[in-house]
């Protein structure tokens, strides 16, 4: 299984088809039907069922509100629309697939299954071998996009250039933001790695190159967390740590300084917020007012997913004043979009889901195990980074973002398999 994961990173950067095949067939698939044995305890089965109740509240939180909303409705709505969750369906796989791992003490493997998990090599290592290799070769493929519009999908990009003609890349992920929130991820991650780890030095060719991915990108709200993530990372060291991560991060911070003075047109990005004027014309600030008053319209339950995409939005954008608006989107902000879709009955869901995730985390003893803490630990940090890109995106929406945390997850679920049959 430790060859499986060298490959996996090649199925995370190659598009959401690609990342949904990856996370299903290597991390699910392949372990249920080859591994010989596994050893999950009480406490661990627990975990897993905390965890899965976590993710189908997260997913169920949009169709519940859906389905109050639509009683007493005058215009009726396709029942499969009703069903619609802005979470992405993985979270129901992987939620079933958790729950079916915590009821077993042995999986599906026949008597020809060979396939082992290592006992002497961390499954994240291997991992981490692979993402260097992919992270390379997405360098290579967005800066063909950058600079000659090259794309696999379209032959050229469409054209959202920036100033000095650069072209914002998309990677395999047909929209810009979409590479810049896996990349500020994967960045977030392997910087939290690098320090928790040092021993592990090829993961800052990871850091370097999502790095680069972020700015070929233009998204300015990734860069400015990325640097923050930086300082983060300063911050929190030890005192005798600090001088020692300054010098292997100098290089990072000064190569980000220099990114920015060459591609101009991230940099005229910056220019237009710092006008005031300009700042107050932001299409996004309108965005945020408008579902911040959907909220206050119907605080409690919310007015539904299905009902706003069924032309309420459009409705409310006009009633507030905002008719002549041509992008009459959601608010691109996750924490607005939850209270305007599912009201407070939907933040209380996500309140509980949270808290079953950090029981599902303790039970498991992640943190408490120093084979898994710091990956753990690394997730965690880059989970957080990802709540403050919620405030300005709504990539916990985007699937290409959450196969990214899913396959973290799961590769710390057999990471921890690992390491209690090496204990056996």
């Amino acid at each position: 299984m430790n060859n499986a994961l060298k490959i996996l990173p090649f199925f995370l950067l190659g598009g959401v088809a690609m990342q949904a095949s990856g996370v299903y067939l290597l991390l699910i698939l392949l372990p249920v039907f080859a591994l010989k044995k596994i050893g999950l305890g009480s406490r661990q089965q627990r975990a897993l069922v905390f965890i899965a109740g976590a993710l189908l509240m997260l997913w169920a939180s949009y169709p519940l509100s859906n389905f109050y909303n639509s009683i007493g409705q005058v215009a009726e709505i396709p029942f499969t629309r009703l069903l619609r969750s802005h979470f992405s369906s993985s979270f129901v796989i992987v939620g079933l697939f958790l729950i079916f791992l915590s009821r077993r003490r042995h999986l599906l493997a026949s008597k020809f299954a060979r396939l082992e998990l290592s006992a002497t090599k961390s499954l994240f290592e291997d991992f981490v071998d692979g993402l260097v290799l992919a992270s390379l070769v997405m360098v290579v493929v967005v800066f063909l996009q950058q600079y000659f519009g090259l794309d696999a999908r379209f032959n050229r990009l469409p054209d959202r250039r920036l100033m000095g003609s650069l072209y914002r890349a998309t990677g395999f992920y047909g929209h810009p933001m979409t590479l810049a929130a896996v990349s500020l991820a994967l960045f977030s991650w392997s910087l939290s790695l690098r320090c928790l780890l040092p021993r592990l030095q090829r993961v800052s060719w990871i850091i370097w190159s999502q790095a680069y991915l972020i700015v070929a990108s233009g998204s300015r709200a990734a860069f400015v967390l990325a640097f923050l993530a930086l300082a983060g990372v300063v911050i929190v060291a030890k005192r005798g740590q600090l001088v020692a991560m300054l010098v292997r991060l100098r290089s990072m911070i000064l190569g980000m300084l220099v990114a920015v003075v060459l591609s101009a047109g991230l940099w005229s990005r910056f220019a237009e917020i710092f006008s005031w004027q300009k700042f107050l014309q932001l299409d996004r600030l309108i965005f945020w007012r408008v579902h911040w008053q959907i909220f206050l319209e119907k605080p409690i339950w919310g007015h539904g997913l299905a009902q706003l995409d069924a032309g309420l939005r459009a409705h409310y954008y006009e009633i507030f004043g905002f008719a002549d608006l041509v992008r009459k989107y959601a608010p691109h902000n996750v924490y607005l979009d939850v209270l305007a879709s599912c009201g407070l009955v939907g933040a209380g869901m996500w309140t509980l889901a949270f808290a079953g995730l950090a029981r599902g985390i303790f039970l498991l003893g992640w943190l408490q195990t120093p084979g898994l803490r710091p990956y753990t630990l690394a997730l965690l940090s880059s989970l957080g980074v990802a709540a403050l890109f919620g405030c300005v995106q709504s990539l916990f929406f985007d699937s290409s973002v959450i196969f990214i945390y899913l396959a973290l997850g799961l590769i710390l679920v057999w990471e921890g398999v690992r390491i209690e049959l090496k204990k056996r």
